[in-house]
């Protein structure tokens, strides 16, 4: 038989807890409304490498048996409403052939109720972000032989040019249909470092390298070669560029593209940062994700 008086004063706490719980979002609020009155010059105020890291934080101070992956969802949602109070705040998606999958990655990391708009090509969501008609761009994340090298309408050197900010997911698998589908997201922003990054460039070349090569190469300049793939600009054929992922954090304002550069002794015309990311904590910490999966199993 239930107790229901000591049922009452359970709820009774856990209510006493919402009540707190209310006042430190009310606080953090105002507090936030502070740092945006700091960021007055700043047109962005997203800042994907602190969100990873309070992410980071709270996963290393975690000890509960309370869902890993909804409790970074509570904090995706507080970071997204936080955003949303100091300035204009939006979503820019690719949805080829209606695939609602892109949109539902975009949700789990950027709020439930964050203005959506849809594109139906890569090239579009790139333009909106350029053109500021949204904050950040979430497209299929690139590889090699996809149908749609993106990558290329990125590769430009200036602040109009928006750079890779984020993987999805960054909480884990995800509900969405097709449980392999990862992301990029994209944004006028410059990779931060938080200590747990990738990042990745663009190598241009006109005189024809190899894949071994360009390996070699970042690991003489000391990084740590994770992947590449070769694109052939068609219309241009003699022109080639390399994409490639470095598991470590590439400071854009660094020496690499000279290094490279000197490396490959006139072979390249250019090198470029396209951006990066901080890598999702299941990746580095999968030991916190190891509860969730024993109370789903």
């Amino acid at each position: 038989m239930v107790d229901t008086n000591a049922l009452s004063k359970a709820r009774q706490k856990i209510d006493r807890i919402d009540d707190q719980l209310h006042d430190l979002i009310i606080e953090r609020a105002i507090i936030s409304k502070e740092i945006q009155n700091l960021k007055k010059e700043s047109s962005i105020k997203i800042r994907p490498g602190r969100e990873a890291q309070i992410i980071y934080r709270l996963l290393d101070r975690h000890k509960s048996n309370f869902p890993v992956q909804e409790l970074i969802r509570v904090w995706r949602e507080i970071i997204t409403g936080s955003l949303r109070m100091q300035g204009p705040f939006s979503i820019a998606v690719v949805e080829p052939d209606g695939e609602p999958d892109y949109c539902n990655l975009a949700r789990d990391q950027y709020g439930s109720f964050s203005p959506i708009h849809r594109y139906s090509s890569c090239q579009a969501v790139v333009e909106a972000i350029r053109q500021d008609k949204a904050t950040v761009g979430v497209l299929p994340w690139p590889e090699r032989g996809a149908d749609d090298i993106w990558l290329r309408f990125i590769a430009f050197d200036s602040d109009e040019t928006p750079k890779i900010i984020a993987r999805l997911p960054f909480a884990g698998p995800s509900n969405i249909k097709k449980n392999y589908l990862e992301s990029a997201v994209i944004a006028k922003l410059s990779q931060e470092e938080t200590g747990h990054d990738s990042s990745l460039i663009a190598i241009e070349s006109t005189i024809g390298i190899s894949e071994v090569e360009v390996q070699k190469a970042i690991e003489h300049v000391k990084f740590e070669f994770n992947s590449c793939f070769l694109w052939t600009n068609h219309d241009q054929p003699k022109i080639s560029m390399y994409f490639v992922e470095i598991a470590n954090f590439v400071d854009p304002n660094g020496t690499i593209a000279s290094s490279l550069k000197q490396y490959f002794e006139g072979k390249v015309s250019d090198v470029i940062h396209l951006g990066g990311y901080a890598l999702p904590p299941q990746n580095f910490r999968s030991d916190k994700f190891l509860s969730d999966r024993k109370q789903d199993g």
